[in-house]
């Protein structure tokens, strides 16, 4: 029964009959306000705590950007260096950034973690110096960009 409710919405519990005034759900969620000072927009931001592919190694950021046109999270090359990211590749391929030129590079196996639930992710290496989590990590959250708010929350 656990496994058809879990399987349903994702939330299975138990309630003792005569007791269903006192039902507590527990969700872990975490907001997070947009950088008002971002020009010419409002942009979403977020903390998170990178890791290396086996996480021995990390780093807690409060400035990362979650990124839905991200095909993959990108870190600045010093990040990557002091997370030991490039003994890690993952694979091969091309990168084509925004208004940019179509580029062959590596990628890097890493880990991002947020409230307390870790991610893998993808990494590519660039030389700016902002942090944008990608896709490939936001696709395994619910992720509710409220524009009007200014607040992205993570469930």
């Amino acid at each position: 029964m656990m496994e058809q409710a879990l399987a349903e919405d994702g939330y299975a519990y138990t309630n003792k009959v005569g007791d269903e005034d006192r039902i507590v759900i527990r969700q872990r969620r975490i907001s997070f306000p947009y950088d008002d000072t971002y020009s010419p927009t409002p942009l979403p931001r977020m903390a998170a705590v990178l890791y290396n592919f086996p996480q021995t190694k990390s780093k807690t950021v409060a400035d990362a950007i979650p990124d839905t046109g991200a095909d993959v999270t990108c870190l600045p090359v010093d990040d990557c260096q002091d997370l030991d990211l490039f003994l890690f590749p993952y694979y091969a391929g091309s990168s084509h950034p925004f208004g940019g030129v179509r580029r062959r590079v590596t990628f890097y196996g890493a880990k991002v973690e947020v409230n307390g639930s870790v991610y893998v992710a993808i990494v590519e290496p660039i030389d700016e110096r902002e942090r944008l989590v990608g896709r490939e990590v936001l696709n395994q959250t619910k992720v509710t960009f409220d524009g009007p708010s200014r607040i992205t929350t993570f469930d």
